[in-house]
């Protein structure tokens, strides 16, 4: 019994360990066309209540280490083992147990959330994915990492006003790891950008963090001062991609002074340390003397794998089952507060609308000369909203990017924020299509609205922009940097514009370009939006006009002329066929479209939020080093 009551508390204080043995990276040079190394057998274990600093200058390979143990590592060869618990750590581990800060503030917060919404958010997603109840969890850490003070105010971004300081969104981020209680939380240049104060207050907010809920704590830091130093327990000094030290922060100087660097009086540890181990700044013999000295006289050791078993029982486990109403519920919040993605193009779009009824303001008056400006209205109509989409590019590459460190933290499941996505995204095209383009359309420029012509031309503007919206959140997963996203959105648009089919007849495009007349539906929404326009219409003869105006309709049966003569010279003039058997292949090919745009940003944004797994090598049996 004894026995069995040891080996519980000994697999619970393992549970508690984070092991590294032997991790290294490289990468290919291009101009060599060898292998470059970053990383070099870089080894070592934190405990539970402790705090690891990764120190290093610029290049030591700090940021690349820190990839590695969050499994983020970029294109390369990563090799080495790191354990939890005595568990190899895997992506579904990693989910499960560590959280991950990211050093951008535009990838620790939702902008429009208030830090009490975005941690009542994150207990109710933890709590659904299976975390333990604890009421009053969330005033308690907004009190811990003081934010009480700024607990309802909206976090901010450009777009809006006010908002958090940048020490306050990264204590922000800490907390959403306290709402989960993770075993492990890394931390990438947490004071980075801070002034001296809020520095030591972020870096006492994590040192607090690890004692009172026994968390291991691994950060990146950048020239900490003195203060800052001294609330780290450990301390990893890289150079080069090698190790210089190991050990325990307050010893790091005793250590060099016996290699005859002594810390010079009143001099700041981590300026003393980097400074030290510049080979930029310093010569770069002492600085390989120095490197060497600790290989030789540590032995980086392996890690023993106590348990290759299953995790899935082993902490949180997202589902889309069991997190999709909770997130569901945050994404309508967001979208009714988002002002690029709802307000911005809202207005652009009634701007644009009222902009174009004034251009062409004549054409209300069904007159012959004004066929041809009526046609190109519907042409600009949805054409230029077409174009604004391209500011959703941002917007959702934020809210991706958000949403992937969520997906690695643990706190979603990929499927549940695409499906509460793909929910949201059909009434918010509707309420474009209708407001914004629909009612402004016939009410400022007269359109045909009988014959339920007005339902038949909303549901042609709503799946032309349903089909651009979908192009949108594809590119936007697709390329990191949201300005190359956007301007890929503009080149399709263009694309669209030109080869549609009334600037350049379809027969005399060229293959491959004809086949942007079918990828981007421009030509489909003119084609549909013309025939619901012009058919029911009726303009006056030809005759009631000089011969310089270009005669559409020829024949006045009484009551005026017939919009099919009209639409057989517009079919003759801007190689637009169209009759009523085309307007459901106008309607549901660009559904089509949107669809399989929709899918491929599905599979876009799965593959994203994998983690990297390392290429591990056989670990040795021996013993941890520490």
């Amino acid at each position: 019994m004894a026995q069995e009551v040891s080996s519980q508390k000994a697999a619970s204080t393992e549970k508690r360990v984070l092991a590294y043995s032997d991790l290294g990276f490289a990468v290919h040079d291009k101009k060599t066309k060898q292998q470059k190394s970053i990383l070099q057998d870089v080894s070592g274990r934190v405990e539970r209540a402790r705090v690891l600093a990764i120190l290093g200058p610029s290049g030591a390979g700090k940021t690349t280490l820190l990839s590695l143990l969050t499994l983020r590592a970029p294109s390369g060869e990563a090799t080495g083992v790191t354990t939890l618990g005595g568990r190899p750590l895997t992506p579904a581990l990693f989910r499960k147990q560590c959280f991950y800060v990211a050093q951008s503030a535009e990838e620790a917060a939702w902008p429009t959330l208030t830090p009490r919404e975005q941690l009542t958010y994150a207990k109710i997603l933890f709590e659904a994915a299976g975390a333990d109840r604890e009421e009053g969890r969330v005033n308690a850490v907004l009190k811990q990492l003081g934010l009480e003070s700024c607990a309802d105010t909206v976090v901010g971004h450009e777009l809006v006003r006010g908002g958090l300081s940048g020490g306050q969104k990264k204590r922000l981020a800490v907390a959403v790891a306290l709402i989960k209680r993770a075993v492990c939380m890394f931390l990438d240049e947490p004071t980075s950008g801070l002034d001296a104060a809020a520095a030591l207050r972020t870096a006492t907010a994590f040192r607090e963090v690890a004692d009172s809920d026994d968390l291991i704590v691994v950060v990146t830091i950048h020239q900490p001062s003195t203060s800052v130093f001294a609330t780290f327990d450990q301390l990893l000094l890289l150079s080069e991609g090698r190790t210089a030290y190991r050990g325990e922060a307050s010893k790091a100087t005793d250590y060099f002074a016996k290699l005859d660097h002594p810390l010079p009086p009143l001099t700041n540890p981590a300026d003393f340390l980097l400074d030290l181990v510049n080979s930029d700044f310093v010569d770069k013999k002492e600085v390989t003397r120095l490197l060497d000295a600790w290989a030789s006289a540590h032995s980086n050791g392996a890690i023993d794998i106590v348990n290759e078993g299953n995790e899935d029982n082993w902490g949180l486990t997202p589902t889309l089952c069991n997190t999709f109403v909770p997130v569901f519920r945050r994404q309508s919040t967001l979208l009714s507060r988002d002002v690029l993605t709802l307000g911005i193009r809202a207005v652009c779009f009634l701007m644009g609308n009222l902009y174009f009824s004034a251009v062409y303001v004549e054409s209300r008056q069904r007159h012959q000369d004004q066929v041809a400006n009526r046609f190109w209205l519907i042409i600009w109509y949805i054409g230029v909203p077409a174009q604004v989409t391209a500011l959703l590019v941002f917007a959702l590459n934020l809210e991706a990017r958000i949403v992937r460190t969520e997906v690695a933290n643990g706190m979603v499941a990929p499927s549940a924020y695409l499906a509460a996505r793909a929910v949201l995204e059909i009434p918010l095209v509707i309420f474009l299509a209708l407001v914004a383009l629909g009612l402004p359309a016939f009410a400022c420029m007269n359109f045909m609205a009988s014959n339920n012509r007005f339902f038949t031309t909303t549901a042609l503007f709503f799946a032309q922009q349903y089909c651009w919206d979908c192009y949108a959140s594809c590119l936007a997963v697709a390329f990191p940097n949201p300005l190359v996203g956007a301007a890929m959105f503009i080149g399709c648009w263009f694309s669209g514009f030109l080869f549609a089919g009334f600037l350049i007849p379809v027969k005399d495009i060229i293959w491959p370009l004809r086949a942007f007349h079918y990828v981007f539906p421009l030509g489909n929404a003119a084609r549909g939006m013309t025939y619901s326009e012009f058919i029911d219409s009726k303009y006056d003869a030809c005759d009631k006009y000089d011969a310089k105006t270009f005669c559409f309709c020829d024949h006045d049966d009484g009551d005026g002329c017939g919009g099919r003569q009209i639409l057989r010279n517009l079919e003759i003039l801007y190689d637009l066929p169209t009759d009523k058997n085309t307007l459901l292949l106008d309607l549901l090919w660009p559904l089509g479209l949107a669809l399989l745009a929709k899918v491929t940003a599905v599979v876009l944004f799965a593959r994203s939020c994998r983690g990297t797994a390392l290429k591990t090598r056989p670990p040795r049996k021996v013993v941890n080093s520490a």
